[in-house]
């Protein structure tokens, strides 16, 4: 790097003008570029957020408090963006790939919370993105979703919860979890390196989804509605009763994709037998 550009970004005064006298949005609007250009061929984003980084510019920029490691968000970014290439950019949509990336970026913060002037504590990813970047209030809510999502085993109930963002989730799970679970056949030379087996990794559970017909659950209606429920198990009234078996029944159609709502309601009606009759036993 420059050593007269990095002498210069070094200096108090640069970085106090860059903190106070740049306008949030600016300093976010330009961030946003970094992290994704819509540009034909921009492969930028790691190269963007290193030069940050060593220009030291990196806690101005995202506002971070002290004792936070910027190189463990600028690796995070470059397992996701080679990642990312391995497995193919082309099959996420543009506003995906953007959101995985800043996703990437603040994954080694997932857990941590920030306490505001007002003591209202709140994630501090969010704080980032709302604050110290002011990007929209949805980028924020994605990305943490992402990394909660990205801390579970995908089940159809988080597919549900995710919807498309599914397979960003799941890229990102895939630097959380070990990647020594694949099947013993599976083998690889000295050459290949970690991001090869995680997209090995990632390329069979996105088949596992798609082959048991989950990858688009969260458009899945229930076969039997609120209503239906209340006559056929003879609760007179609405209330938790509904909900808890509106989520059973959600648990029953994923585990059983191909069932009729004549079959569900006898399953529900069977289990209410066995419930009422463990509660004459007590």
């Amino acid at each position: 790097m420059n050593d007269v550009l990095n002498l210069a970004a070094s200096d108090k005064e640069v970085k106090a003008a860059i903190e106070h006298r740049i306008s949030r949005e600016r300093i976010g609007h330009v961030t946003d570029l970094m992290i994704f250009d819509k540009r034909p061929g921009y492969t930028q984003p790691v190269k963007a957020m290193t030069f940050i980084a060593e220009l030291e510019l990196f806690r101005t920029v995202f506002r971070l408090p002290p004792g936070y490691e910027q190189w463990r968000c600028v690796s995070c970014l470059d397992s996701v963006w080679r990642l990312l290439n391995l497995i193919g950019c082309s099959s996420f949509p543009d506003d995906q790939k953007r959101l995985c990336l800043f996703a990437a970026l603040f994954l080694p913060l997932n857990d941590t919370i920030y306490s505001g002037n007002r003591r209202k504590k709140i994630p501090l990813v969010d704080y980032i993105i709302r604050d110290s970047l002011k990007l929209k209030a949805s980028d924020a809510e994605t990305v943490i979703s992402l990394h909660t999502a990205a801390k579970k085993i995908l089940t159809g109930l988080l597919l549900r919860e995710i919807k498309e963002c599914w397979r960003v989730a799941l890229l990102l799970s895939m630097l959380l979890h070990p990647v020594d679970i694949l099947s013993p056949s599976t083998s690889f030379s000295n050459e290949r390196d970690e991001v090869e087996k995680r997209s090995v990794l990632f390329k069979t559970v996105e088949n596992a989804v798609r082959t048991q017909g989950l990858e688009k659950v969260w458009e899945m209606k229930p076969l039997v509605n609120g209503k239906e429920i209340m006559y056929h198990l003879d609760i007179k009234s609405g209330g938790p009763d509904i909900g808890e078996w509106q989520q059973k029944l959600l648990q029953w159609q994923l585990a059983c994709p191909s069932g009729t709502a004549e079959e569900c309601l006898d399953w529900m009606m069977k289990q209410t037998v066995s419930k009422r009759a463990r509660t004459n036993d007590q």
